[in-house]
């Protein structure tokens, strides 16, 4: 097996697999319904599919490319936009995902983003194309968060208890 180089962080590596010890995680592509990743550059999502298990290294553009990261896929990855797409809050970002995370869990998606008196309160109209990504009967669920220069890493688990 390929080892990681400069495209690698080790401390994504330990997080995760620190915390899939603690959860009893044997297969992420298969154990998890959704991950929320730290995308701050478009290049961070495919070095965590690689750090986190979900393709061998060096493979990592597999994931994207078997449809396994989009709604509907195996694993679906950051629906909520990832943190290009909500402007990465600096600092709050993993509290961020893990809401994100549990939302999923909790089947909640569309009541925190899909009601228009929400969007309206924000000043904007809820788009006529809007379409639901609450992944179906969704029991857990990964996130994980860089600090730093990536030396600093979180990773989180959420699972359904019932």
């Amino acid at each position: 097996q390929r080892w990681p180089g400069f495209e690698s962080f080790a401390a994504s590596r330990f997080a995760a697999y620190f915390a899939y010890g603690m959860a009893g995680i044997t297969n992420p592509i298969e154990d998890f319904d959704l991950i929320e990743t730290h995308d701050a550059f478009t290049i961070s999502d495919i070095q965590t599919y690689g750090d986190i298990g979900l393709r061998p290294y060096g493979q990592e553009t597999d994931f994207i490319e078997s449809g396994d990261a989009y709604y509907g896929g195996k694993c679906p990855a950051n629906l909520s936009g990832g943190l290009i797409g909500t402007m990465h809050a600096v600092g709050a970002t993993g509290i961020f995902q893990g809401v994100e995370c549990l939302w999923q869990i909790q089947d909640k998606y569309d009541k925190f983003h899909g009601d228009p008196k929400l969007w309206e309160s924000f000043g904007k109209k809820k788009p006529e194309d809007w379409k639901s990504l609450q992944v179906p009967d969704a029991k857990q669920a990964l996130w994980i968060s860089h600090a730093g220069v990536g030396s600093h890493v979180t990773a989180g688990i959420l699972r359904k208890a019932f």
